[in-house]
C-alpha cells in the first residue's frame, strides 16, 4: 500500500487517504513520513499523537522551529490569539491550530486527521488554504465529503 500511496502522491499535488477509525490511515502516513525522511525531503506534519514540548508557547515554537512565517498561517487558521500561551493551557482546536500552522512552512506536508479539533470556519479555511497552495499534501481523513479535491485512496470500508 506504501508503493501505492508514494505514486499518488508523486502524481497529484493533495492526495487525500480515507477510511474509517481503525483502517491503517495514521499507520500508513507514518510509513511515509519515514520514506521521506529517508529520501532526505523537508516534510511538515500534523499527527494525531504529536509529541511537543507543552511548556512552549505558539510563538516560541515558531522561532525554535524557524518557522515565523507560521505566525501569518496562524492568524489565517484565526488562531493568533493563542500565540503567546504555553500549549499545555490551549484548547485542543488552538493546539491544532498551532501545529497546522507550523506544518503548513514546508512544500511537502502530512496532515493526520487535522480537521478532528478545528471549527466550522477553520475547517473550511483549512481547506481554502490547502486547495490553494503550491505545497504537496498528505492527509489522512475519516470524515467523507472533506477535502473533496483531493485525489482519493481509500482504506476499509465505512459501515
Amino acid at each position: 500500500m506504501l508503493e501505492k500511496l508514494i505514486e499518488l502522491a508523486e502524481a497529484n499535488r493533495v492526495v487525500r487517504v480515507e477510511g474509517p477509525n481503525g483502517s491503517g490511515k495514521s499507520t500508513l502516513l507514518l510509513s511515509y513520513q519515514f520514506h521521506l525522511s529517508e529520501s532526505g525531503l523537508d516534510f511538515g506534519v500534523l499527527s494525531q499523537h504529536e509529541m511537543v514540548l507543552e511548556e512552549l508557547t505558539g510563538n516560541e515554537l515558531f522561532s525554535i522551529a524557524e518557522k515565523p512565517e507560521a505566525e501569518k498561517w496562524l492568524s489565517e487558521l484565526g488562531g493568533f490569539s493563542a500565540i503567546n500561551k504555553r500549549l499545555a493551557v490551549m484548547s485542543s482546536g488552538e493546539k491544532s491550530k498551532v501545529l497546522i500552522a507550523l506544518a503548513l512552512c514546508s512544500q511537502i506536508v502530512v496532515l493526520d486527521e487535522p480537521l478532528a479539533h478545528l471549527d466550522s470556519q477553520s475547517r473550511a479555511k483549512l481547506e481554502e488554504i490547502i486547495a490553494s497552495s503550491k505545497a504537496r499534501f498528505l492527509i489522512a481523513n475519516h470524515e467523507p465529503g472533506a477535502f473533496e479535491f483531493a485525489t482519493s485512496l481509500t482504506l476499509g470500508r465505512y459501515e
